[in-house]
């Protein structure tokens, strides 16, 4: 009996096992009208500065404060690993978004990184071709990864936190070193045309007034921290776990935008991350602690 019931579990098809997810997506576009939408939605995440940004064509589109493109921080519109990727994101909303302490459609989450990275003045409406856009591609990119699963890859890689305050004098020379020739000493990138502001950067800012503001995740410590350790300098990524946190130390004393409803955030405060870059504070004697580290127990954890 038992050997029949082994043999007879063996055969069951293959896809009612559990596989691991994939860092994969369709290898063709759909078919018809979607496929129009899928392409939009993919131009708008590579050139978002030329169709959303302050000087687009359609004025009624001139919906984001800066510009900067979502590929900008997405590497390859969401396809490289280890880089915030989109790969499988479909499958995960909704989720809990801590900053609102509630549940986020894909739509609202699109529009608070909107909000928060791209300094938006209004945001998409989630029933217009641009969203539908974008939807249409993340779904695409989602195709092959299972509902709920995470693909390897997803989001950024773990770093080794500091057991010190990460320094910013370090951090700013080894920005010079690694990172100042494509965005500038003062952070600020390289535009294509100088001439032109309109036209975007070769080579985005990572401070100054067309930077992300202090609501994105990048203003945090630690994210940053991370997402430079894998992905930067561009294409070879070398940095260590300490050179990075204090690259990143260094550019969040840069100047950039105020995030204009950060005074809503964290509604719940024990869901607040310990590097959240603005108050209030549970103590504010340790906001320094809070903005460099070390991320002691005695402070709220990081998420």
């Amino acid at each position: 009996m038992a050997i029949a019931l082994l043999g007879l579990l063996s055969a069951c098809p293959r896809q009612q096992q559990s596989e691991p997810a994939t860092w994969t997506w369709p290898e063709q576009l759909p078919a018809g009208a979607a496929a129009d939408a899928v392409r939009y939605g993919e131009a708008l995440l590579n050139q978002t500065y030329k169709h959303l940004g302050p000087q687009a064509e359609k004025p009624e589109l001139r919906l984001t404060g800066n510009a900067l493109n979502c590929s900008n921080c997405h590497h390859q519109a969401g396809k490289q690993q280890n880089a915030m990727g989109f790969v499988g994101i479909n499958g995960r909303y909704p989720a809990y978004y801590a900053p609102l302490d509630r549940e986020v459609t894909l739509a609202e989450r699109v529009n608070a990184c909107f909000a928060r990275s791209l300094n938006a003045r209004a945001p998409l409406p989630e029933d217009g071709p641009e969203m539908q856009g974008i939807l249409a591609y993340m779904r695409w990119l989602s195709e092959a990864v299972p509902a709920g699963q995470t693909p390897p890859g997803s989001g950024l890689p773990e770093i080794q936190l500091l057991d010190r305050p990460a320094d910013p004098v370090q951090g700013q020379s080894l920005y010079n070193y690694h990172c100042a020739a494509c965005h500038a000493p003062d952070g600020k990138g390289v535009l294509r045309d100088a001439a032109q502001p309109a036209s975007g950067y070769t080579f985005p800012p990572v401070a100054g007034p067309d930077s992300y503001s202090t609501g994105s995740n990048l203003a945090r410590l630690s994210v940053l921290a991370r997402y430079i350790q894998a992905n930067m300098p561009l294409g070879r990524a070398v940095l260590n776990n300490e050179d990075a946190t204090d690259i990143a130390a260094f550019i969040l004393q840069l100047d950039r935008p105020d995030y204009a409803d950060a005074g809503k955030d964290y509604p719940n405060p024990a869901t607040r991350p310990a590097d959240v870059p603005y108050g209030p504070y549970p103590d504010p004697s340790k906001a320094q602690q809070h903005q460099l580290g070390p991320y002691t127990p005695d402070l709220s954890g990081l998420r």
